[in-house]
C-alpha cells in the first residue's frame, strides 16, 4: 500500500493499482462514496451521472 506523509495525508509513494487508491480514498473522510444502486457501464468513471 502506497506510504502516506503524516502531516497531510499525501500519499509519498506512487498508487500502484485501483484498489490502494480506494482504499488510500476511504482513509480520509468525505473523499470515498459509494452506492448501492446500479450504474451505467456507459457513464464515464470520472464524472458524477444523474438522470
Amino acid at each position: 500500500m502506497a506510504e502516506e506523509d503524516l502531516a497531510n495525508g499525501a500519499p509519498t509513494a506512487p498508487i500502484k493499482d485501483l484498489r490502494e487508491g480506494i482504499e488510500l480514498l476511504k482513509r480520509h473522510d468525505g473523499q470515498f462514496v459509494s452506492t448501492a444502486v446500479e450504474v451505467s457501464p456507459h457513464a464515464e468513471l470520472a464524472g458524477v451521472y444523474k438522470k
